[in-house]
């Protein structure tokens, strides 16, 4: 950043020859002036300016320094003088640098040189020569700068990146120089992709009008062809050829690079109501949830997020609107996600820091020059920048040393034996760089597990493409498929509160405290507590949840669905989806029929990564079963079901208590019903196929066998909607698959149904598959990006998990069915819950553990398997104590037996 304080900067003479006397005292209070200058913060260059041109070329002379008097001299020609050798700089020639540096290095002043050309012609011929030599760019890039001195290091900081492709645009500082002012406008005039804004700001060390300036441009090339920004200050270094920043901005995609730091502590002490700042009109629709954050940042932006400034905006403390914007919920591409701000490391500037802060004379530093704490890239920092992954360098200065920009140049263009060679899968590693992650769909298969991960990945700033075989269902009357209603608990809970979803849709559901167990007579019941007091799972309406999740999903502008897409499979030599286009389908056709003609075309879709979440009969799974070592078990258990519902009751109020799931337990059949938020209740039974076979195939038996195993319930329901549903629904079966690994090649996952469909007697089907959304997130997230490790560190950890999960449904229907009205199963039940109240952290009980904490199902089995031997233990010692103490009884009643 710029500061008020200009230093004209004199270094190290050893191994000068000797002086005439008259020259040292010349040289003497010249280096004795800038010193005291130095020391009490005076505005140097205002100061340098009334030297005599006789001291200085004096001074020149002294340090056998060679003046220039045209620009042109300096980078046409090369070296401006027999010891700026580049090539020997770059190789990190001791010899060579030290030569240089005790000559005094290379330096222009801020007023030199006086006669510069500064006609159109000439401009055109120092800054690009001959404009048929330019190569192609693929992608271009904007250099937005904030600039106050030095036209001869503007000019070839813009020579250097020249490209009738690239942009460059200006801002001036009201302070500088009418001279410098003048030039800087004359490259506006003469060059179409060259800008320099009329309006003039006021920049300071402190950072004030820096995001301003930076921002002022980007509106004013907002329309033009650029695909990144570089935020740059008057003495910020590019070290990256155009060619290059061209393949970096291609693998970055829509990302940017950006680091946000810890502040000086007091430093925005005059900025304290954070909350009161607005950054600009918020016309999107979304809740302002912006984060305000007390941090400073290294940057550069993509061209989408400037999008934003086709509204007006505001903004009141200048340095926070950068990563404000980038820490924030609105979803804007390439950002970071607010909780990573800091994580992140980021490659746009290097500065070399020196802990001492300050400025001037500084040996900790290679080029011994420091300014606001910032070490001065010299010629010493050459080899490294040529290794360097960053794209820019600060601080370079003219009258510090003007060899590093030349010497840059020169490489940068070719012109040296060493070539500019960049790490290329550095930024394809780099966090912020978000590949194109398409999400298959089809079928019935709910459509939330999709849209949350959507949520997900849109989140990160990746574009998401969701294919849905239905029609949109927020547009249907009716929807086919499954309609139990979601039993919502914490890892679900989880998952939502990573989008910004949850407390929304808990607002839509019912909380259910426990069970309630109908008796057979109809008139009592049982009541049983899912956990502690306040523990509680929400009753969801699975159709509401589905047209909430895809409208949270289509609200980020990087989520595009497609409806009546049916996906069938993976081409495995492209790695590529194989999708069909289904429009004018007006229902889903029921498994083993075929689709209705005319047949759609179909096309080829290409992802980064391919998350399939095609339900239990997902056919991107079924085109993996050739694949050798793929193991894949289905089980159909011998139950069906038959939803139907509860109304209203008279009052427009709930005919059952609310807030508990209700159970009808009858051995090898059972009837359940769940809450709405509309006072309605969803009602399912479930019975092995021979039972609706033998009792409800007809209106006499399906009634009869209400009334005698449910007669509160076949009240509530009533006769004509028991017949009715009956008439027109068949009992669905369920299905219970399993297979390993989840994931294929080095980009394809399978998750929710398509990876683990369950029997939804646990209640975590739609919990389990939005928990696998979030591991997965949460895995990216520490594998850098890095596709194939992720999907490959997911299955590792999840497919114990999914078969776990799968195994604990299949035993809790034998539970719900039967083993609720066991006095084992109760007396065992309230055992665990009064352990849990004694010791809440080490003995909980299996179902809190799967419904109200995360732990990996896995680990919640191997916990309930050594709660179950510690009881057996303490059981077989009671059992021997109290054996122990028959015998003693006995023994001591020997007499009376």
């Amino acid at each position: 950043m710029r500061s008020r304080i200009r230093y004209a900067h004199l270094h190290d003479i050893n191994n000068e020859p000797s002086f005439r006397v008259y020259e040292m005292i010349v040289l003497f209070f010249a280096i004795f002036g800038i010193c005291f200058l130095i020391g009490f913060n005076v505005d140097i260059p205002q100061t340098v300016q009334t030297v005599s041109m006789s001291a200085k070329e004096t001074i020149y002379k002294v340090f056998n320094i060679q003046s220039v008097n045209h620009y042109a001299e300096i980078y046409f020609n090369k070296a401006a003088s027999e010891f700026l050798n580049c090539s020997a700089f770059f190789n990190n020639s001791k010899d060579s640098i030290d030569v240089y540096v005790n000559r005094g290095r290379l330096r222009i002043y801020p007023d030199d040189p006086k006669d510069l050309a500064m006609d159109c012609d000439s401009m055109h011929s120092r800054i690009h020569g001959d404009i048929s030599n330019f190569s192609q760019l693929k992608r271009s890039v904007a250099f937005v700068r904030n600039i106050y001195n030095s036209y001869e290091l503007q000019e070839i900081f813009i020579s250097t990146n020249y490209h009738p492709n690239q942009t460059f645009c200006h801002v001036l500082d009201k302070k500088s120089s009418e001279d410098f002012k003048r030039k800087m406008r004359k490259l506006d005039d003469c060059f179409d992709n060259i800008l320099v804004l009329d309006k003039e700001l006021d920049f300071d060390s402190k950072g004030h009008d820096q995001d301003r300036g930076h921002f002022l441009c980007l509106e004013a090339i907002l329309n033009r062809n650029w695909n990144h920004a570089l935020l740059l200050q008057n003495y910020d270094l590019v070290v990256k050829s155009n060619e290059e920043l061209s393949e970096i901005s291609e693998i970055l995609n829509i990302s940017s690079a950006v680091e946000l730091e810890d502040p000086n502590p007091g430093r925005f002490d005059k900025w304290a109501d954070w909350t009161g700042l607005k950054l600009f009109k918020n016309e999107t629709g979304i809740p302002d949830e912006i984060l305000h954050t007390k941090l400073f940042i290294r940057k550069s932006l993509n061209e989408p997020i400037m999008q934003l400034f086709n509204s007006k905006w505001y903004y009141g403390v200048d340095e926070m609107l950068v990563h404000t914007l980038y820490a924030n919920k609105l979803g804007l591409k390439g950002q970071m996600i607010a909780n990573c701000t800091k994580s992140k490391r980021e490659f746009t500037r290097f500065t070399d820091w020196n802990v001492f802060g300050g400025n001037g004379f500084d040996r900790k530093c290679k080029s011994k020059w420091k300014r606001h704490g910032i070490c001065i890239m010299g010629i010493e920092y050459l080899d490294f920048l040529a290794n360097s992954n960053s794209l820019t360098a600060n601080k370079v200065m003219a009258d510090v040393d003007m060899g590093t920009p030349i010497c840059m140049h020169e490489f940068l263009l070719g012109k040296l034996d060493r070539k500019p060679t960049f790490n290329h899968e550095f930024v394809r590693q780099y966090p912020q760089v978000r590949e194109l992650a398409q999400i298959a769909n089809r079928t019935f298969n709910p459509a939330n597990f999709k849209s949350l991960n959507a949520c997900f990945f849109a989140q990160k700033g990746w574009d998401v493409e969701v294919y849905e075989y239905r029609k949109d269902i927020r547009t249907m009357k009716h929807v086919q498929g499954r309609s139990i209603n979601l039993a919502l608990s914490q890892r679900g809970k989880s998952a939502l509160e990573a989008v910004g979803l949850k407390e929304y849709i808990v607002s839509q559901g019912v909380p259910m405290y426990s069970r309630l167990v109908h008796n057979k007579d109809g008139k009592t019941f049982s009541r049983q507590p899912y956990g502690q007091p306040g523990e509680h799972i929400v009753s969801i309406n699975r159709r509401h949840l589905n047209e909430v999740m895809i409208t949270q999903a289509e609200k980020c502008p990087n989520v595009k669905f497609f409806f009546e897409h049916k996906v069938k499979g993976i081409d495995y030599e492209k790695k590529e989806l194989i999708v069909q286009k289904t429009e004018n389908v007006s229902r889903i056709p029921k498994f083993g029929q075929k689709p209705p003609s005319p047949e759609p075309s179909e096309f080829l879709v290409h992802a980064d990564l391919i998350i399939a979440c095609d339900g239990a009969y997902s056919a991107v799974r079924r085109s993996l079963m050739t694949i050798p070592r793929f193991n894949f078990s289905q089980e159909y258990i011998e139950h069906g079901y038959v939803e139907l519902n509860i109304m209203a009751n008279n009052n427009n109020d709930f005919a059952l208590e609310a807030n508990v799931f209700h159970l009808w337990p009858r051995g090898h059949f059972t009837l359940i019903a769940l809450a709405n938020k509309d006072k309605t209740f969803t009602v399912t039974i479930f019975a092995p196929f021979s039972e609706f076979e033998k009792h409800m195939s007809n209106t006499n038996d399906v009634l009869k066998f209400f009334e005698e195993n449910f007669p509160d319930a076949y009240q509530l329901l009533g006769k004509d909607h028991i017949v009715d549903t009956f008439n027109r629904v068949k009992p669905q079966p369920l299905v219970s698959i399993k297979c390993a690994p989840h994931h294929f090649f080095d980009n394809l996952l399978l998750m929710g149904d398509a990876a683990h469909a369950m029997v939804p007697f646990y209640g975590q089907g739609m919990n389990c598959g939005f928990e696998d959304c979030l591991v997965f997130s949460e895995i990216l997230e520490k594998c850098g990006d890095r596709i194939p490790d992720a999907i490959e560190t997911y299955t590792k950890c999840r497919v114990k998990d999914a078969h776990t999960i799968n195994d604990l449904a299949m035993y809790n229907y034998e539970e719900l069915k039967d083993l609720v009205n066991h006095s084992s199963y109760k007396l065992r039940k309230k055992f665990d819950l009064f352990m849990n109240k004694l010791f809440p952290n080490s003995w909980i009980p299996l179902y809190s553990m799967v419904t109200f904490t995360r732990t990996p199902y896995s680990e919640v089995v191997e916990k309930r398997k050594r709660q179950d031997r510690i009881l057996s233990c303490v059981f077989n010692s009671l059992s021997c104590a109290a054996l122990a103490a028959m015998a003693v009884a006995v023994y001591k009643n020997r007499a009376n037996f």
